[in-house]
């Protein structure tokens, strides 16, 4: 049986999608110290990633975050600790972790996204 996501939920992770290029087009002009946000940055990526069939590797999620991989580890750890975001074994190897967003985790994030896309049409509308 193949899993197809809401039309709702293609949408949000096209936003979410949209909102992480956004931040990497900003390094293009500025330093990209002066808005570091690797927990945020990591949210984004797994939203974008959750409709997939197979989850991010730790070391994928950490790329995500835009910075070096002890801070990213760092705030994967935050997130992991909030209930945001979780870690399994990679049946295909052993060796690896994968990492998800977790229900509440992708909940919250929808729903951002959803108050995010209710706000920019209401002001479309004005």
């Amino acid at each position: 049986m193949t899993f197809i996501a809401p039309s709702w939920s293609t949408e949000f992770g096209e936003m979410a999608r949209a909102l992480y290029e956004e931040r990497r087009r900003r390094a293009r002009y500025f330093d990209g110290s002066l808005f570091g946000e690797p927990a945020w940055d990591m949210l984004l990526d797994l939203r974008i990633q959750s409709d997939a069939v197979r989850s991010p590797s730790v070391s994928s999620t950490c790329i995500g975050s835009a910075t070096p991989a002890s801070t990213a580890l760092r705030h994967l750890v935050a997130l992991e600790a909030e209930k945001l975001v979780e870690r399994s074994p990679d049946p295909s190897d052993g060796r690896r972790k994968l990492t998800r967003l977790t229900h509440k985790g992708r909940d919250l994030m929808d729903a951002y996204l959803d108050e995010l896309a209710l706000r920019r049409a209401s002001r479309d509308a004005n």
